[in-house]
This record gives structure tokens, C-alpha cells and sequence, in this order.
């Protein structure tokens, strides 16, 4: 991502190119400060890093909803190594959490 120093209208803005933003698309964020922009950045960064860029294109809610259904599978007992066998995406795991017990 990169930071780029804008004036407009008489005001100095910092705008961040995001080439993946959070709906998948390009995005372009506008900042007070370069702090803000800097920090932007390196969140947006550590979140693809830690994650990868196809999951950090899933909406804040849908994430949400994910790790609520992994929570329940683990307390059920489910492991990584069962998500793995049994090919676990999206969809199978929202299908799974319904047949579960509440």
C-alpha cells in the first residue's frame, strides 16, 4: 500500500491505495495525519500477513460469523486436523454448524 500526500482545496490529506480493501476491491482511504495513514497501513498489512489477502476480503460480519462457528466446532472437539480431512470451507462449515446442537 502506499501512502501518497494530497492537496485539496487548500487542505493536506494523506490517501492510502489499498489494492485489496475490505469488500475485495481497490479502495482508496483519506487520512488527517500521516500517523493515521502509517497506522492504517501497518494494521491492514499485519491483518493480510496473518491471514491472507482472501480472507481479509471477507466482510467484518462473515469473519465474525467464521470464527463464532470454529469456537463451537473446538469446543466440541473438532481439531484443525478434522477441518483438513474433511475439507472444511465456508459453506461446509456454515452447513455443519447447523446440524450441531445449540
Amino acid at each position: 500500500m502506499k501512502i501518497t500526500k494530497v492537496k485539496h482545496r487548500g487542505q493536506v490529506r494523506y490517501r492510502v491505495n489499498d489494492p485489496h480493501g475490505p469488500d475485495g476491491k481497490r479502495q482508496r482511504k483519506f487520512f488527517d495525519s500521516r500517523d493515521a495513514a502509517e497506522n492504517y497501513v501497518e494494521e491492514r498489512t499485519a491483518d493480510v500477513h496473518a491471514f491472507g489477502v482472501h480472507f481479509t476480503t471477507i466482510p467484518a460480519s462473515e469473519r465474525a460469523s467464521l470464527a463464532y462457528q470454529l469456537q463451537r466446532l473446538a469446543s466440541l472437539g473438532w481439531t484443525r486436523y478434522h477441518r483438513n480431512v474433511f475439507g472444511a470451507n465456508a459453506a461446509s462449515l456454515t452447513w455443519l454448524s447447523s446440524q450441531l446442537p445449540s
